[in-house]
């Protein structure tokens, strides 16, 4: 079983460590959780039998060249019957050696218990699908506060993290930024 956002998004950065997605094998002749061995190649080519073998270090491995990598993915069953699966990985040339770049916008100050606007973070690099970003707002005694339609309310004078996540197939990039809630200038009175 292949997650298919693995087989779309193929691009990683020179000299950023790449992890490697586990893959599993679905089979009557298998047991259950069987994982798929893998192998990672620099250029690989089906018709050559010496392709450049790229070790892997606990799952894990920096690319050195530009140009294409290959993921092989394969299981064997009992019975000897093999599957094989390629994903086909583009390395280009990132000037900051990251495939992903999040930009948040500096420290923030807004009035408690109002509501918040969270401010937009920008994605640049080699994935950029800004509906991808997640983003999360912690108080600073760590409990997360609900996001609802771009806003969130402060419930006191204090300081929060707004924490923006990217994840690729291969890695997983934040931005954080902080944000004092103040008290307001005025009392209210109900």
């Amino acid at each position: 079983q292949m997650d298919n956002a693995l087989r779309s998004m193929n691009k990683i950065a020179r000299n950023e460590e790449v992890t490697i997605p586990d893959a599993y094998a679905l089979d009557l002749n298998l047991p259950y959780g069987t994982k798929a061995s893998v192998a990672v190649y620099y250029m690989y080519d089906q018709n050559k039998t010496n392709n450049i073998f790229v070790g892997l270090k606990n799952g894990k491995f920096t690319p050195k060249n530009l140009g294409s990598y290959t993921i092989i993915y394969t299981a064997t069953d009992r019975n000897g019957n093999e599957s094989k699966v390629l994903v086909e990985l583009q390395c280009l040339d990132m000037g900051n050696n990251k495939a992903v770049n999040l930009t948040a916008v500096s420290n923030e100050e807004a009035t408690a218990g109002d509501y918040f606007t969270i401010p937009e973070c920008t994605v640049e690099g080699l994935y950029t699908d800004v509906s991808a970003l997640q983003v999360y707002v912690h108080d600073e005694d760590g409990k997360q506060l609900t996001i609802d339609n771009g806003q969130v309310f402060l419930t006191g004078v204090m300081e929060y993290t707004i924490t923006y996540v990217y994840e690729t197939p291969f890695n997983t990039y934040k931005a954080t930024t902080k944000l004092q809630g103040q008290s307001s200038d005025s009392v209210i009175i109900n």
